[in-house]
């Protein structure tokens, strides 16, 4: 069974991994937090996380796998880092009211354009 209650994480800087499915399915999480760390999110990690609405994902991640966010249908932003260098076509599957942050000419702008995923620039 999922988690059901859980409604908030954070996830500390010693942390380099987190495995496929960590968070699946906790449809209460509303906030993650984490220290700018590189580190790596295996497929499905908040997948059916409905409740989540923004993530900022920190500086030092390269890569989102796919079906990371899969069916988080109240996600409306995720601010992507200049480290990103790519994600799957299917990372933000059934994220439907989704618009991707990133800087111009980065390679997180690239990737959005090539999926076909709306997005804003950041303006600094």
């Amino acid at each position: 069974t999922f988690c059901t209650s859980l409604k908030s994480i954070t996830i500390p800087d010693n942390v380099a991994y987190i495995g496929t499915q960590a968070f699946q399915g906790c449809t209460a999480l509303e906030t993650v937090t984490w220290a700018e760390s590189a580190f790596s999110m295996q497929q499905k990690t908040f997948s059916d996380c409905t409740a989540l609405k923004n993530i900022e994902i920190p500086e030092g991640v390269a890569y989102i796998h796919n079906l990371v966010f899969e069916n988080c249908v109240a996600l409306e932003a995720v601010t992507l880092p200049d480290s990103l260098k790519t994600f799957e076509q299917d990372s933000f599957q059934g994220c439907d009211a989704l618009v991707l942050k990133c800087k111009a000419g980065s390679a997180a702008e690239e990737m959005a354009e090539k999926h076909n995923v709306s997005y804003e620039l950041i303006v600094e």
